[in-house]
């Protein structure tokens, strides 16, 4: 079985995953019993003047507050006429009533600009502690507190982080001691929630969430969610899930091992000589632990794979040499990077800045390093991947052997699928794109290029020359099939579904990226390389070819072909969709799943394809709880398929579990 996570090892034993059963969401209903329009006109230091009662409603006062030294409130510099509902909260099954506001979008916006914003003032029941939750689709969130000293009987208390002239739409508010159990997931014990979260077409979608001691990655924290370094690594080492992650703040290595019905879980901290930040982790059939670390600029271990046994126990620690003349490792922030296991090796593949070359500059690229997983010796550096290099995915096939893509800007410019030995690397581009060309005649080594006119237009002229670092790209996964490897990956066709079409980087709006695929020969490695032409023969499916090319910086043509895209969204600038966040694995009955992400709105969804690459299931959204980090990988265990995250205010992991019919 090819995958990903070939790595971890999975068993049959450990295939044999049971029927998950638990209850479903418990969801919160606002009902409203009075409403009125607050006019605004109440400033902070007159909240219980004169006039002060047309901007109440019960225990809610809407208040103003100052702005560069003044109260606006005559409609210039904030807004007027708040729609607020006063109601209570009902939750699904309990007696339970809960005070709660709604506040609308105010009716009459700022004439010059936003400066006084309006905030919340209300008068709790009672003297104690208090959360202050927000209800909307995706359920309940803590968003302030108040505490008890705080509140004077009697009088208004101000909720903090609350802006009333902010609201898009409306939102709906409603306070709890804080004391009271509030979430929307049923509680299994004190340490454990569980929901059943819908229905698909492939099976029911569930949700583990166990509280955890420390700082868990959490994605909805955009530095985790959109950063180049993975989070979360799964692993297979007993009868359930194993879950590899680092503390955010003590930088501690847990792992945390999960029962095979997902209702208890335990965490060991691994052994660590030198604290660092992880960039990778894995396993072997007999559960031991690698993981792979980094550290500053200027650090003599700058990089350094170690490796425990099951129980955390540290067994052998390297440090690559990341000198001028070996690894070339100068700097490694945010940096992606991935390791696999397979038949007594260990493979990394790395992007990094490397030590200053003779033009004086710090030039990045990957590279891919084979090592022994029993010492953690160096056998052999592979060299570079891909230059620059901004994504890199690492699997195992069935022979045993590496396989990998990373995603190069200009050496080359595209996808670069790779197999991976310990004699050598053999690597071919499998899809290429679009590249921004010069808007000054000179680049920035002095020289002066001509126009290129085929893609100026009036009002943008460019030129015969390009120093383009984006990729308008995203990696999804590599996955063997009978015949070859799926490479599945999001691009920016153009609505003619032209991917090599410069000009479309001089338009004010961006094409969305849509998730595509193509299938390589698994002989790929004795055809030969055409830099980033795309011949027919290194593909399985066919599809109209696409030529075009690039001017370098020194102004050099560069030719660039495309053959066999298969597009599965058909995402246009009008509908503002966009496809990121992309997974992929194999199914136990050879279909491929992929999920993805799309921002504007937020969604999550799925689809599969036959080995093939045609279409099984087609797109169906995945529910709104779930949140994909960038880069994480997804298992699949028999008839389940998992998916980490973290919530890092719950301090809880979260493991969603996709339980296929």
């Amino acid at each position: 079985m090819f995958s990903r996570i070939i790595a971890l090892c999975i068993t049959a034993a450990g295939l044999i995953s049971g029927q998950l059963s638990v209850p479903g969401l418990q969801h919160y209903t606002f009902t409203a019993t009075e409403s009125k329009i607050l006019p605004g006109k109440t400033t902070d230091t007159n909240r219980n003047g004169t006039g002060s009662e047309q901007d109440r409603i019960g225990p809610l006062a809407l208040v103003a507050l100052k702005y560069q030294g003044n109260y606006w409130v005559d409609g210039r510099f904030n807004h007027n006429s708040f729609p607020v509902e006063l109601g209570r909260v009902s939750v699904t099954g309990q007696s339970q009533r809960l005070e709660a506001f709604r506040l609308t979008e105010p009716l009459h916006k700022a004439s010059n600009f936003l400066g006084s914003h309006h905030t919340v003032y209300y008068r709790f029941p009672l003297k104690s502690r208090w959360t202050i939750y927000r209800l909307d689709d995706k359920g309940v969130t803590p968003v302030s507190t108040v505490t008890e000293n705080e509140i004077i009987p009697g009088q208004d208390t101000r909720i903090m982080g609350l802006s009333a002239s902010s609201i898009k739409g409306s939102a709906t508010y409603f306070l709890a001691p804080a004391q009271t159990r509030i979430s929307n997931y049923p509680e299994l014990d004190r340490n454990v929630e569980a929901a059943s979260l819908t229905d698909t077409p492939l099976g029911k979608m569930l949700v583990y969430r166990h509280r955890i001691g420390g700082n868990v990655p959490d994605p909805r924290q955009r530095q985790d969610s959109q950063g180049m370094t993975r989070q979360f690594f799964i692993v297979k080492t007993g009868p359930g899930p194993g879950i590899i992650w680092q503390d955010k703040k003590s930088l501690e290595i847990r792992l945390t091992r999960f029962s095979n019905d997902l209702q208890s879980s335990a965490s060991i901290t691994l052994a660590m000589e030198r604290p660092g930040h992880l960039l990778a982790a894995c396993a072997d059939p007999s559960g031991n632990l690698y993981y792979l670390l980094a550290r500053g600029k200027g650090d003599p271990e700058i990089l350094e794979l170690a490796k425990t046994d099951a129980g955390g126990k540290l067994l052998a620690r390297f440090v690559p040499d990341s000198s001028p003349a070996s690894l070339n490792i100068f700097n490694m922030k945010n940096e992606a990077a991935d390791l696999v296991w397979s038949n007594g090796r260990l493979c990394m593949m790395l992007m990094r800045t490397m030590h200053k070359s003779a033009d004086g500059l710090n030039h990045q690229g990957g590279i891919a390093v084979i090592f022994d997983a029993n010492n953690l010796r160096q056998i052999r550096n592979l060299g570079q991947t891909s230059g620059h290099s901004f994504d890199n995915v690492l699997s195992v096939n069935t022979a045993g052997e590496f396989i990998g893509v990373d995603l190069g800007d200009n050496y080359p410019r595209g996808i670069h699928l790779h197999r991976l030995t310990d004699q050598n690397r053999v690597s071919r581009v499998v899809y290429t794109f679009k590249t921004g060309h010069g808007r000054t005649a000179g680049n920035p080594a002095g020289k002066t290029f001509p126009p290129y006119p085929e893609i100026s237009r009036p009002d943008k002229s460019f030129y015969k020359w390009s120093n383009d670092n984006n990729t308008y790209s995203e990696l999804g996964g590599v996955i063997e099939t009978p015949q070859g490897y799926m490479v599945v990956f999001a691009g920016e066709p153009s609505p003619e579904g032209r991917v090599l079409d410069n000009s479309r980087l001089g338009l004010d709006k961006a094409d969305p990226r849509n998730i595509g695929l193509v299938v390589v020969r698994k002989n790929f490695p004795t055809l030969a390389a055409r830099g980033s032409v795309v011949p027919d023969e290194l593909l399985l499916n066919r599809g109209p070819a696409e030529t075009g090319g690039f001017y370098s910086f020194n102004g050099a043509w560069n030719e660039q072909r495309n053959s066999g895209i298969v597009w599965l969204t058909r995402y246009t600038a009008g509908d503002g969709y966009s496809a990121h966040n992309i997974k992929t694995a194999r199914l136990p009955d050879g279909s491929i799943l992929i999920l993805w992400k799309t921002y504007q709105p937020d969604s999550n969804w799925a689809m599969t394809v036959s080995a093939e690459g045609r279409q099984r299931i087609a797109p169906f959204r995945l529910p709104d709880q779930l949140y994909l980090n960038r880069r994480d990988a997804i298992m699949v265990d028999g008839k389940r398929v998992y998916i980490v995250s973290g919530h890092r205010d719950d301090k809880r992991l979260e493991l969603f579990v996709l339980q296929l019919h």
